[in-house]
């Protein structure tokens, strides 16, 4: 008598495991066959900025037509990944966060580049320091935008000295319009004015030390040369040698200081 017992209480057991893999099944093939069904196709495509944000260089109408051809599947189906990055494909861009929206819509929130500079000359670089390609011609920030050049992978780095420098040449009303680092990782700045400093590379002395030292001598090379755009030699240890355009002069100041400026000084070696 156990032992029947123990068979039909097996038997019960097995039965509900296949009744439930049975219905599992049916409730899938149910769901899939409902999944595909026309009321849950893709209908709508809301896009908008990320909240606090707005679009400048993306027309959201022209946004909305880019995934309606490249949909695979339905509201329950669609790749959100793919769809990401089929928005993401525009050039002003940076990111995109997909989401469904019952019962037939997906919702894109977008990021845009907020344009920095001009990178190379040939591409754009945001306010991330991340380069983009773009047409420049579309910016349409105040004033043209700062050229800055330098070896791909040194964005941040290039980004970070244009931002020091511009905090340095506040008090003397000027801006750089171009910062450059080369491939030998030497600094060539333009600034506003016409006048060009040569920084030379990052260990022959610190950046901020020599860019503060020639802002305090600015206002007496100013007096002695004029308002004549000049190149300014700053790869010195203890001074500084300048070429005046206007006049093809060549000058050296022993210091970085005005007291020092008005002194006698010997030609730097500097052609014009």
């Amino acid at each position: 008598m156990s032992a029947a017992w123990q068979d039909i209480r097996v038997l019960n057991i097995a039965a509900n495991g296949v009744f439930a893999v049975a219905l599992a099944a049916a409730l899938t093939a149910g769901l899939w066959w409902a999944a595909q069904r026309p009321m849950f196709a893709i209908r709508h495509v809301l896009v908008s900025a990320l909240p606090a944000e707005s679009l400048a260089h993306i027309e959201e109408p022209t946004l909305r037509l880019l995934p309606v051809d490249r949909l695979a599947g339905n509201f329950f189906l669609a790749d959100l990944r793919q769809v990401r990055q089929v928005f993401e494909m525009h050039p002003w861009v940076r990111s995109a966060k997909v989401r469904r929206v019952w019962p037939d819509t997906l919702a894109v929130e977008v990021e845009e580049h907020r344009a920095f500079a001009l990178w190379n000359n040939e591409q754009l670089l945001n306010t991330y320091g991340e380069v983009f390609t773009a047409n420049p011609a579309d910016v349409d920030e105040d004033g043209a935008l700062p050229r800055l050049n330098g070896p791909a992978g040194e964005e941040r780095k290039v980004q970070s000295a244009y931002l020091d420098l511009v905090r340095a040449l506040a008090p003397l009303s000027l801006h750089p319009d171009e910062v450059e680092l080369s491939d030998r990782r030497a600094w060539r700045v333009s600034l506003s004015d016409g006048t060009e400093l040569l920084l030379g590379r990052d260990g022959a002395a610190p950046f901020a030390q020599r860019i503060a030292g020639w802002v305090e001598l600015r206002p007496e090379l100013a007096r002695r040369f004029g308002a004549a755009p000049m190149t300014v030699d700053l790869r010195y240890p203890d001074g500084l040698a300048i070429r005046v355009a206007s006049a093809q002069t060549v000058g050296a100041v022993p210091g970085l200081n005005a007291e020092r400026a008005a002194r006698p000084h010997r030609s730097s070696g500097m052609k014009p």
